[in-house]
């Protein structure tokens, strides 16, 4: 994935099909925790709702890392600069930092997502 040596790297490379995965998964995921957020928002007598302030925050977190990965890779699909990687497919450059936020992002979703799916909460479409 980097196009130097991968401890000095300034800039990598992301396959344009992760990248869209990763976008189709941020839309579906926003999409889902907006109407989880939004019900509990309704309710007035949250005391025998399903979702308990502990759920609330993990829905919440899930949500900012899903809106912030989408910000980030439309912002470098705006900006963007392309190249074919050795496969042949087209890859997307991305600054050294930006993946860096990236992976970070990545991970608290994969934390959050898990920590919702161990409270019986799901994330994905059924």
């Amino acid at each position: 994935m980097a196009d130097e040596d991968e401890n000095n790297a300034l800039v990598y490379t992301m396959p344009m099909s992760y990248v869209n995965l990763i976008l189709e998964e941020c839309t579906e995921q926003i999409s889902i925790l907006t109407s989880l957020i939004e019900s509990y928002i309704a309710l007035e007598n949250k005391e025998y709702f399903w979702c308990s302030d502990y759920h609330f925050m993990f829905l919440c977190e899930t949500l900012f890392a899903n809106f912030k990965l989408k910000e980030l890779f439309t912002k470098e699909l705006n900006d963007s600069v392309f190249m074919k990687g050795k496969s042949g497919k087209k890859e997307l450059l991305i600054l050294k930092d930006t993946i860096q936020m990236v992976e970070a992002l990545l991970l608290a979703r994969y934390q959050t997502v898990s920590e919702l799916k161990r409270l019986s909460i799901s994330t994905a479409l059924n």
